[in-house]
């Protein structure tokens, strides 16, 4: 009697997130950008935060996330200098504009 469970072939965990992520590296989104609060993102490798109102967010793909058991929603970031990358996150980002004050 086998005590061990055959083994599996190869399965691919979370493939489509990760052809997404290769996709639009190939297209130049190379930065990976996390949300700190509905007025700002942060630029990890560039170590920059930028306010809501110097980047364009898109969202590009929800995926379902085997791993955590959940959907990953993809955004595409463009800063207004230039800077393009992903962002990746459990809900869909939004950016709110901040009140204009007359101070």
């Amino acid at each position: 009697m086998n005590h061990y469970a055959k083994p599996r072939k190869n399965r691919k965990v979370n493939s489509r997130i990760t052809m997404r992520i290769i996709e639009f590296h190939q297209k130049g989104y190379q930065m990976d950008f996390l949300q700190i609060n509905d007025y700002a993102l942060s630029c990890l490798q560039k170590e920059a935060v930028f306010p809501s109102e110097e980047v364009s967010v898109y969202l590009i793909d929800c995926c379902f996330n085997v791993l955590s058991r959940s959907f990953t929603y993809i955004h595409t970031v463009v800063t207004a200098d230039g800077i393009k990358g992903l962002l990746l996150g459990d809900k869909i980002a939004f950016m709110l504009k901040r009140p204009v004050t007359n101070d």
